[in-house]
């Protein structure tokens, strides 16, 4: 394994990207993702997301490379609800997918999710806060690149660049995950902010300043 200053670490446009990249996102989510709703998608509707993700001036998808190899890939929204605002034509396409799959659970969750009832915990100046912070929506890293502080590395550049041209500068991330909640908590010293509702299994908030 190369030192991690030699990964190229690449924001995604429409000039730079490509069928190829598109798809090696989609595997990526598919075996790294799998408690994510756009990990329940088929490939042509992921990768229609992905596309207007990248249209979209308040949302940034990164990739990481190791030579011409993506082995992870990130992406942070203006607000925690962005993705799904900016994709509002998509809302049809995702809910056939998940009951395709008979993910009548996670149907269920995202309407927690778009009435705010997941946030019944949160006090109205918690609430207010989170809200307003840029949101890291999705991260992974492939397996194989796992343990070696590829992650921590990723989160940390995207980060500085994010800084250097972003006008906020608290970035939150919600995670299910036990090893992700650790990932976030120890690794990257991220804090607690709080925990959403869903049904069957609460989801953990973290914030950090950037």
């Amino acid at each position: 394994m190369r030192h991690k200053s030699s990964f190229k670490i690449l924001k995604l446009t429409l000039k730079n990207t490509n069928n190829k990249i598109l798809k090696s996102i989609y595997n990526i989510v598919v075996d790294e993702n799998y408690l994510a709703i756009i990990s329940l998608l088929n490939l042509k509707s992921f990768k229609r997301l992905l596309l207007q993700i990248i249209k979209s001036n308040k949302i940034f998808l990164f990739v990481i490379k190791d030579k011409e190899k993506i082995v992870g890939y990130s992406i942070y929204s203006d607000k925690p609800s962005q993705i799904f605002e900016d994709a509002n034509n998509l809302k049809f396409i995702i809910i056939i997918n998940l009951l395709i799959k008979f993910k009548f659970i996670t149907i269920l969750n995202l309407i927690i999710k778009f009435l705010h009832i997941d946030k019944v915990l949160f006090s109205k100046d918690k609430k207010k806060f989170y809200n307003k912070t840029l949101n890291l929506s999705y991260l992974a890293i492939h397996r194989k690149y796992q343990s070696k502080g590829i992650g921590k590395y990723f989160v940390k550049e995207t980060l500085n660049k994010l800084k250097k041209n972003y006008e906020k500068k608290i970035v939150t991330v919600d995670t299910k995950d036990p090893n992700t909640k650790n990932f976030y908590l120890n690794k990257c010293k991220f804090s607690l902010l709080g925990e959403k509702i869903e049904l069957f299994k609460s989801t953990s908030v973290f914030y950090k300043k950037i």
